[in-house]
């Protein structure tokens, strides 16, 4: 099948070079893949030998069934002629360098992208091979560097546009992107690709958080599993992730050391911990409410810590039970509870600066996020002083 044909001249030779876009059915038998024709073939620089065809790295739906994927087919089809007539331009200047193969000309992204993945945290690991996922769904289980083009980046970020949700599609293109820079460091990729396409921004989130007297009411509340509970308030009091609360080892987290607060010297509590997201080492003070549940949970002799505690919460209904107990009419999670420090924190006046660190985040954009709920807050408080009766 063949789209168009355009011809040029070869001054080497002076041969008339007519290129066509063909389709290539693929094994799926879903999506087409769109090469370029050279009649007659064109001479490869580096190697000399005759080169017919050229992957463009753009998918057709082979049996478009809903408007969605016919605009697709639409705007895939203009990527492919207008990276025709940019190769048609080299091929009037006798430049045929796009026909150069290299170290980029046969690596394979999705086994790089498989590798990449190897030897990440277990939670990070998983985000990665969904994203892989979706992404071999789109291409195949096979793409050389060479496919790997402004058009093919483009198609992909189009299509991810199309058929997932805005948070879902950043998610995915973000961590393509990030294999692809890798690539380019590694010289697998001739150029970096990803300068020239967009990310995709994800939707600005909303944190759940609870106010200082629901903190205050769960704490009275009782809970079916106590563990689960010292859990929750520990997160609260320190901001620590759920991952990182239960593998904390409980002969090493806990360390006590005489500092100067305020002029005066006085014990301060410290947990000390490795982040399971980022692998960032952690040592942070925390109050002395928190070092109360870290003794007492020590006395059920788990190791880690709160070994089993994401077993726990998995599939039950404990967090929203006691949530209930508490008179709390809110859909919280666990990770509510790091949200609720983090937007505590800074109600108190706590600088950003701080939360960020304490959270051990890499970007102080994320820590921002709880910056506007606080400042939403601040604004609902503006009727809460009047100088006239009503």
């Amino acid at each position: 099948m063949y789209h168009g044909c355009i011809t040029c001249f070869l001054h080497d030779t002076n041969d008339t070079v007519h290129i066509t876009i063909r389709k290539r059915l693929l094994k799926s038998g879903k999506y087409y893949s769109l090469v370029l024709d050279f009649s007659p073939p064109l001479p490869n620089p580096a190697t000399g030998k005759a080169t017919r065809w050229k992957s463009l790295g753009i998918r057709l739906h082979a049996e478009p069934s809903n408007a969605r994927q016919r605009a697709e087919n639409r705007a895939y089809m203009l990527m492919a002629e207008k990276r025709k007539a940019e190769i048609l331009l080299m091929i009037n200047s006798n430049d045929l360098s796009f026909l150069q193969a290299g170290r980029h000309e046969t690596g394979d992204l999705v086994g790089f992208y498989r590798k990449f993945t190897e030897g990440k945290k277990t939670g990070t690991a998983l985000a990665y091979k969904t994203a892989l996922s979706a992404f071999m769904m789109y291409a195949g289980d096979k793409v050389p560097f060479s496919a790997v083009t402004k058009e093919f980046l483009s198609g992909y970020r189009q299509h991810l546009l199309n058929s997932h949700s805005q948070g879902c599609a950043a998610g995915y293109f973000a961590r393509l992107r990030t294999v692809l820079n890798e690539a380019y460091r590694e010289g697998l990729l001739k150029d970096r690709v990803t300068e020239r396409v967009k990310s995709i921004s994800p939707p600005e989130s909303r944190r759940g958080y609870l106010m200082a007297d629901e903190v205050l009411a769960l704490a009275q509340a009782g809970c079916r599993y106590a563990f689960v509970k010292r859990a929750g308030l520990l997160s609260i009091l320190t901001g620590m992730r759920v991952s990182d609360i239960e593998q904390l080892d409980p002969n090493e987290c806990l360390v006590n050391e005489t500092r100067v607060v305020n002029g005066r010297k006085q014990q301060v509590h410290f947990i000390r911990y490795q982040q399971q997201k980022t692998g960032m080492l952690m040592f942070e003070p925390v109050p002395d409410e928190a070092r109360d549940i870290i003794v007492e949970q020590r006395e059920e002799c788990r190791n880690p810590l709160f070994d089993g505690l994401r077993k726990r919460l998995r599939g039950t209904k404990v967090i929203r039970e006691w949530v209930a107990a508490a008179g709390i009419d809110k859909p919280v999670t666990f990770h509510w509870f790091r949200h609720t420090w983090a937007t505590l924190q800074l109600s108190a006046g706590t600088p950003l600066v701080t939360v960020s660190k304490m959270l051990g985040h890499s970007d102080l954009r994320t820590t921002q996020i709880y910056a506007k709920i606080v400042d939403e807050m601040k604004v609902a408080t503006i009727g809460n002083i009047k100088i006239s009766k009503e």
